[in-house]
């Protein structure tokens, strides 16, 4: 188009230039006014935001992120943006955003080991409450806060750092999935795992990742971010479930029963009490208290689990009663019920049918801080009961453990007037106060140390008991050094230091504990007790572990000649210490002894041993124990794996067969029960997971320690086999087959031989079947001394198992040996 044809188009449409120019102008201020509309449009309504809201979410027209919480992805304003990640290793720790917040901060001070939570309000998605369980320790946190914290008002974002699957039992992953958790089931030792959810869901509904551990050291962080709409999915009602508890108001009271049974009345300051724990599951439990049934089946619906009352020790009247189902529920509310005890109140407990299977760690630890010795014990359909004032050492408690595979026990049936102490009423003045702060302060960054860190012990000092008993002053076991190699439970390791503080005489500056250098966390906890630290490379077996800390041992105390060994998960006896100061003279004068041990592989709660009676034995029972440099030195430590690959408790050889062990016939230590997995099942079941014997007296004097030494010793055994009564075999026939229990009258300050069959010096066919007799260990033959197995009961028994081809076998040659079928 020329200029001419220009001018008379612009001068035909517009009218002329001006017209034009004013035209333009126009157009651009209404584009203008158009895109500012919809720009504001867009921020006010959130469509092309990230990090925006529904409405009802939104404080303003503008969504402020925080730039830890940028995501990728635009979300809709419907939608709220997410973004979690968990921790890995001990350096990266996790983060949690919702909706452009931070709610998990990526600082360590917001987290510690195990499952962090972040609750959040669901209608306004304000951060309500931070909570951290170290289930690398225990779940009983985690559980309670799943099953009566976080409830469908709430919406719940996890994430873990560091180790989180180690304790977390099934009971747990069962409640995470009832927040949307599938994969909550599968998390494993150092797995990465993170979660938002809502109480309801179905498996898989929240949102969620696993990323497992596989060979390395630590999973590989776990990430989700994204947008999600609230609820998440359909909601399920999911009720925890309710304690079966009766206040005084409520508390039916059963027929009268004069004395509860007894026949004469208690005396002022104590309590008629009977317990009847019942036969099998058709039975019922039974209490009565000061001549009347407080519990029964009709009575306050006594039934299967732990059966609890509760009483005021002034006016001696019922306040609670309370039924805990532990065979199908899970120990949490029974765990808030023993929690809420005040002090002085009486509590009598009792278990019917079968309360083991879900009563849980927590729960055991407050019933022993109530004075309980045997609660570790109750396994499978075992009997026990106990009875005790609280924050007194009045205590009743009798535990009988099931019969062969898990068959009813006799039934307990107990009557006993129940001592208690009445609170004084004078008015005194408050004592000072002390303040632990450095407890305090570690209490404050570890959970999961419930009893250790309660309100009621927060507090309390952790001083060395002092000795006692002058006539000990001296002995060379207060300069002896002691080593515990610790595990992988910190609340295990602390109940051990716990009991050794309390040994009269302990030296805190004596005491090493060895730590793999995974943990060194668990140093802080020892710090508290003030004993030494020392950290040792990371070993795939405890075994391995603690061979490298008895080499370090006599590195850190080249000049001590013997050291005290105590292995991970152990409580002492009050007397342990004193009971190797008894026998240091003897071990240290006689070369034929090895090691002195505090555990009797044997020692079983069915037959009841003499806690003044060491033995001798040509085995290593280890676990707590004392040994020479001489011996490390020549038989262990030039080749390790002839000895010494499996754990102590296995019993350590060697071909030092001149060696002996001195070890308890009641032991000074209390095992755990073995929770692992180990390739030999049968034998871990039969040594660790029965209920066994263990020494509370704070002061038995050993009575035997003259007749230790080798010589003493065979003149002792030679006699007392020699002059014993001989037991007929016939006695043995029915129970070495387990066909019935052992019928066998036994008289006080007797001794008593019993000859088994051998066809070569090491056939133990017989010696095996009649283990069984006595509830011993029968797998394989333990505690031998040249082929004689020893046990001493109360009142001066003695029992001898003797082998016809042992050397003391020729002692009794006329005698009639018992006889086992061998395969």
């Amino acid at each position: 188009m020329n200029s001419s044809n220009m001018k008379r188009f612009i001068l035909k449409k517009f009218g002329g230039w001006l017209n034009l120019v004013m035209v333009i102008i126009l157009a651009c201020g209404t584009f203008y006014l158009i895109h500012s509309f919809m720009s504001s449009s867009a921020k006010s309504s959130g469509a092309k935001s990230k990090g925006s809201v529904p409405k009802l979410y939104r404080e303003t027209g503008v969504v402020q992120i925080e730039s830890a919480c940028i995501i990728d992805k635009i979300c809709d304003d419907e939608s709220i943006s997410y973004k979690v990640q968990s921790g890995t290793g001990l350096s990266t720790f996790p983060l949690a955003c919702i909706n452009g917040k931070v709610v998990i901060g990526d600082k360590k001070d917001s987290v510690t080991r195990g499952i962090t939570i972040a609750l959040l309000d669901i209608r306004t998605l304000q951060l309500l409450s931070l909570h951290s369980f170290d289930t690398y320790v225990g779940d009983t946190g985690l559980l309670r806060f799943l099953k009566f914290n976080a409830t469908t008002d709430h919406l719940v974002v996890a994430v873990t750092y560091d180790e989180a699957g180690q304790a977390l039992t099934e009971d747990s992953k069962i409640w995470l999935s009832y927040f949307g958790s599938s994969k909550a089931k599968q998390l494993k030792y150092r797995d990465s795992f993170v979660l938002i959810g809502q109480r309801g869901l179905e498996d898989g509904q929240g949102l969620e990742k696993l990323e497992p551990r596989g060979t390395n050291d630590f999973g590989l962080q776990a990430e989700i971010t994204g947008c999600l709409q609230l609820p998440l999915g359909k909601l399920r009602n999911i009720t925890a479930p309710k304690a079966n508890i009766k206040e005084k108001q409520d508390i039916q009271l059963g027929p009268l029963s004069e004395y509860c049974g007894l026949l004469d009345a208690c005396k002022k300051n104590e309590i008629a009490v009977r317990v009847y724990v019942g036969k099998d599951m058709n039975d019922e439990p039974k209490i009565c208290v000061n001549g009347r049934y407080v519990l029964s089946k009709q009575a306050n619906d006594g039934g299967r689990g732990v059966n609890v009352v509760v009483l005021d020790p002034m006016s001696k009247q019922i306040l609670r009663v309370g039924r805990f189902d532990t065979w199908v529920e899970d120990s949490s509310t029974l765990e808030i019920f023993l929690e809420s005890l005040v002090k002085d109140e009486v509590i009598i407990a009792v278990t019917f049918d079968e309360a083991s299977t879900n009563l849980g760690t927590l729960a055991r630890l407050l019933f022993r801080k109530l004075g309980s010795q045997k609660v570790e014990n109750l396994d499978f359909r075992a009997q026990w009961f106990m009875a005790s004032q609280v924050g007194r050492t009045n205590i009743v408690e009798e535990l009988v453990p099931a019969g062969p595979g898990g068959a009813y026990p006799p039934s307990l049936d107990k009557k006993f007037c129940m001592p208690i102490s009445v609170p004084s009423q004078k008015i005194r003045p408050d004592p000072l106060v002390f303040v632990n702060d450095k407890r305090k302060r570690f209490c404050s960054s570890h959970p999961g140390f419930d009893d250790f860190c309660s309100p009621d012990n927060v507090n309390q000092p952790l001083d060395p008991a002092p000795l006692v008993n002058n006539s000990y002053q001296g002995n060379p076991i207060f300069s002896t050094p002691i080593v515990i190699v610790a595990g992988m439970s910190p609340n295990s390791l602390r109940r051990c230091l716990e009991t050794l503080l309390l040994q009269g005489g302990i030296i805190p500056g004596n005491v090493l504990v060895v730590i793999d250098e995974a943990f060194k966390e668990i140093g802080e906890l020892v710090d508290l007790f003030g004993f030494q630290v020392d950290y040792l490379p990371s070993e795939k077996k405890y075994s391995l572990l603690f061979m490298a800390a008895m080499k370090r041992a006599w590195e850190t105390f080249p000049t001590k000649e013997a050291i005290l060994f105590v292995e991970e998960e152990l409580i002492l006896s009050p007397d342990w210490l004193l009971y190797f100061a008894q026998l240091m003279k003897v071990f240290m004068a006689d070369s034929t002894l090895a090691a002195v041990s505090s555990w009797n592989p044997n020692g079983f709660d069915a037959l009841k041993q003499h806690p003044g009676v060491v033995h001798r034995a040509g085995e290593f029972p280890g676990v707590a124990f004392l040994l020479k440099k001489s011996i490390f030195d020549k038989v262990i430590a030039p080749d390790t794996t002839l000895c010494c690959v499996e754990r102590t408790w296995r019993g350590w050889s060697s071909n030092q067969t001149s060696y002996e062990v001195l070890y308890p016939a009641l032991s000074r230590v209390q095992l755990n029960h073995y929770k692992g997995i180990h390739n030999a099942a049968k034998y871990v079941e039969q040594l660790l997971n029965r209920p066994r014997s263990f020494n509370i007296d704070s002061i038995p004097e050993l009575a035997n320690v003259m007749t230790l030494s080798a010589d003493e010793y065979e003149r002792y055994l030679t006699d007392a086999i020699r002059n014993g009564i001989l037991v007929s075999p016939k006695s043995f026939a029915a129970c070495s087959i387990d066909a019935g229990p052992l019928q066998l009258s036994l008289q006080a300050n007797q001794n008593y031989i019993i000859m088994y069959d051998q066809e070569e010096s090491s056939d133990y066919t017989s010696l095996l079947a009649l283990c069984r007799c006595f509830n011993l260990f029968s797998v394989e033959p333990r505690g031998l001394h040249r082929g004689v197995l020893r046990m001493s009961l109360m009142k001066n028994t003695e029992v001898f198992l003797v082998g016809t081809l042992s050397p003391y076998g020729k002692l009794r040659t006329n005698e009639v040996p018992f006889s086992h079928e061998r395969n």
